[in-house]
């Protein structure tokens, strides 16, 4: 089984694709980074255009993600998504 982790970062966006290899460790099969500048101007509310630019690169690494097998995707925020009103 392969699973996908995104990490929602304040300049760019990860992705890692990892399986488990024959001794339980953990093998990654790809990864990728997508810088978005998400924490750009988050004083303290997100940009609109670094949102849409995020949530683009989410979508585009689901995809590749998926293309590379992943059954099941999980995502962490910076502290800029967490605390930003609009989060």
């Amino acid at each position: 089984m392969r699973i996908a982790a995104l990490d929602l970062g304040t300049n760019t966006t990860l992705c890692a694709v990892v399986e488990r290899g024959p001794h339980g460790e953990l093998v990654v099969v790809g990864d990728r980074a997508i810088v978005t500048g998400l924490g750009r101007g988050a004083r303290p509310e997100l940009a609109p255009e670094r949102t849409a630019a995020t949530l683009a690169a989410i979508d585009e690494l689901a995809r590749w993600a998926r293309s590379l097998g992943a059954t099941s995707l999980a995502a962490v925020g910076t502290s800029a998504l967490r605390d930003a009103p609009n989060r």
